[in-house]
């Protein structure tokens, strides 16, 4: 089971942003290590019984669950916060001191909001996706 919180981890490290909706952390996951990843549901348990290395936050709460259905994710699911070190130079990708702060940023404001508040997670992951996007861009200048 740690492996998998440490592919966990790892995955949320290299993706442009901090946080990642559930479904494509277990895709991320699985391409990672090569292996069938853990069902859904089973990764999302294991992650919530460590709140001290991933936050969860479900966007899908609350009345405007249309307002998400041209996202890539689905409007119930819920979104995954590395809490750990951003920063693992044994990942092989050192991101630019812009990126960094834009990465940074995003998990702050991840951690600091009230999970229990559907407008606060709504508004972060407005900003999640907006980061996640800028950070695609970054990273194809840096290539």
């Amino acid at each position: 089971m740690d492996a998998m919180l440490r592919a966990a981890e790892a995955a949320l490290r290299r993706s442009p942003s901090p946080a990642l909706a559930l479904s494509q952390l277990v895709e991320e996951i699985s391409a990672a290590t090569g292996h069938r990843a853990p069902a859904p549901a089973e990764l999302l348990e294991a992650l919530r019984r460590h709140p001290e290395r991933f936050k969860i936050l479900d966007p899908g709460r609350g009345p405007w669950r249309f307002l998400a259905r041209g996202s890539t994710s689905t409007p119930d699911e819920p979104w995954v916060v590395s809490l750990g070190d951003p920063e693992d130079p044994s990942e092989g990708y050192a991101a630019d001191r812009l990126e960094r702060r834009l990465r940074e940023s995003i998990r702050r404001v991840a951690v600091e909001l009230d999970a229990d508040s559907p407008r606060q997670v709504f508004r972060w992951r407005a900003m999640a996706l907006a980061g996640a996007s800028l950070a695609r861009v970054l990273r194809g200048k840096a290539a």
